[in-house]
């Protein structure tokens, strides 16, 4: 389920940055039809930091265009698929941590290792950087600390790993508890939500940018 939120999530990030260029050329057309109505020295030439104030134009010169409409459906609904991509995304990286840990934790193992040198991590942290040996094999990690913690080079910590993979290990303890169920659970929700949202939004876009529209009659 969690590789279906990841798959479903690049697609739509991709949808919604492809329907915003496509609204921008809608923009152009837009433009186009202003200027065809609009007196020489009053001619738009691009919409810039005016795009609303041409877009209010065009509605003023063409009350019912479905060639407007159509942009502002794609501009809306690009912006709400590369929202609802990115949630999909985040949804995916929660899910995989909880997986793994409701995986490993019944079969975790400890081991002691001793902090070396590291390098500067983000959000002011330092990253100390730790190594283990299971029989002729070598795993190794990271330690994050901020310069206030205690942690320092050459001190020993405990590190938790999963025995039937190694270079799974976390400083930490991999927990499934009550709680983490309960984010499981919500995750699921969201994610199965977005996925079923996604569709349904577009279908219900492609009747409103269409609403209008009369098929020609020929007598």
């Amino acid at each position: 389920m969690a590789t279906l939120f990841l798959i479903v999530g690049f697609i739509s990030i991709l949808a919604g940055v492809l329907s915003q260029a496509w609204a921008a050329g809608m923009e152009y057309l837009i433009i186009d039809e202003i200027n065809e109505k609009s007196p020489g020295d009053q001619q738009v030439g691009g919409f810039g930091p005016s795009w609303w104030a041409n877009l209010r134009l065009h509605r003023e010169l063409y009350p019912d265009s479905l060639k407007r409409r159509q942009m502002t459906v794609t501009i809306v609904v690009g912006m709400l698929a590369m929202f609802a991509g990115g949630v999909l995304i985040l949804d995916w990286s929660s899910l995989s941590k909880l997986n793994r840990n409701r995986a490993v934790a019944p079969r975790q193992q400890a081991i002691r290792v001793t902090l070396a040198e590291g390098k500067p991590g983000g959000h002011n942290t330092y990253g100390y950087r730790y190594t283990f040996s299971l029989g002729e094999n070598s795993y190794g990690g990271w330690e994050y600390s901020s310069p206030e913690s205690p942690t320092r080079i050459g001190q020993q910590i405990t590190v938790y790993y999963d025995p039937l993979n190694p270079s799974v290990n976390s400083p930490e303890r991999f927990e499934y508890s009550s709680n983490q169920r309960m984010q499981r659970i919500w995750d699921h929700w969201v994610g199965l939500s977005l996925v079923l949202l996604l569709p349904t939004a577009v279908f219900v876009s492609i009747l409103i940018s269409r609403e209008g529209e009369r098929p020609e009659t020929s007598y």
